[in-house]
């Protein structure tokens, strides 16, 4: 089976589909597939978190089109899936189930979204060092769900459209880049803070209030002395702590 790279991004659509379903809704737009038929998969386990988790089995429904016709798909083990050749763009899309609050997986409700792109992002087979395009759009407003018209956003993708913590296109330079990259969405604070020359953020959801100086001063000096130890200058141009505060939860992930 031939598979090479491709030059062009793959383009990704998030967008949450049923908060009371926890359901997100992702598309995947391919625009040169494998002549051969393109396989594409979830990874069965995330860095930080080393046992199989086995993302796929959230997935509820998985379809194909090209060109606005469906193309058959067939699961060919338990987290891929083998497209059948076109000969133009391949469109897939996929509904995910999102009820894990834990740290390694994706959640959505009435109130908050939260994802890691190991659970919604399809790996396209042959084109992992494609950049990625991800637009990621906010839940609609029904009159049960007011609350989502005060959601923001914030990720460590690098922004494409749209200001700070609004909903809009982001880039990532490969896949490996797109799912260290988790998605945090709802009503949301932000502390901002310089540390070794490099801003930093931390985004809480759950904490309207907190005490914006001594998470300042305490944060800034844990970083410095982390980029410090490695040695400057930091390897990164941004730095973003994703935080859901909760009496229940606990744990962490290195992104």
């Amino acid at each position: 089976m031939s598979e090479s790279p491709a030059s062009a991004p793959v383009v990704y659509h998030l967008r949450p589909l049923q908060t009371g379903a926890h359901l997100y809704e992702v598309t995947c737009r391919i625009e040169r597939p494998s002549p051969d038929g393109q396989r594409l998969s979830l990874p069965a386990w995330i860095p930080g978190s080393y046992l199989i988790r086995d993302y796929a089995r959230q997935v509820v429904q998985l379809q194909a089109e090209s060109g606005g016709e469906p193309v058959q798909s067939r699961k060919i083990n338990k987290h891929t899936w083998r497209v059948a050749p076109v000969t133009g763009e391949l469109l897939v899309r996929m509904t995910v189930y999102a009820a894990d609050p834990s740290v390694r997986g994706a959640w959505l409700d009435d109130q908050l979204g939260f994802v890691n792109g190991v659970c919604v992002f399809l790996r396209v087979h042959g084109q992992e060092q494609a950049p990625s395009v991800v637009h990621i759009d906010p839940p609609d407003s029904p009159p049960n769900l007011s609350s989502s018209s005060g959601w923001r956003l914030s990720t460590g993708l690098q922004r494409l459209t749209g200001g700070q913590g609004e909903f809009g296109a982001f880039r990532a330079s490969s896949y490996s880049d797109l799912i260290d990259q988790p998605v945090l969405m709802g009503q949301l604070t932000t502390v901002e803070f310089m540390a070794a020359g490099v801003p930093h953020a931390l985004v809480l959801a759950g904490l309207p209030n907190p005490d914006r100086e001594r998470l300042q001063a305490d944060l800034a000096r844990i970083c410095t002395w982390h980029i410090d130890f490695f040695g400057r200058p930091a390897p990164m141009a941004r730095y973003v702590f994703l935080a859901r505060v909760s009496i229940e939860g606990y744990g962490g992930i290195e992104h």
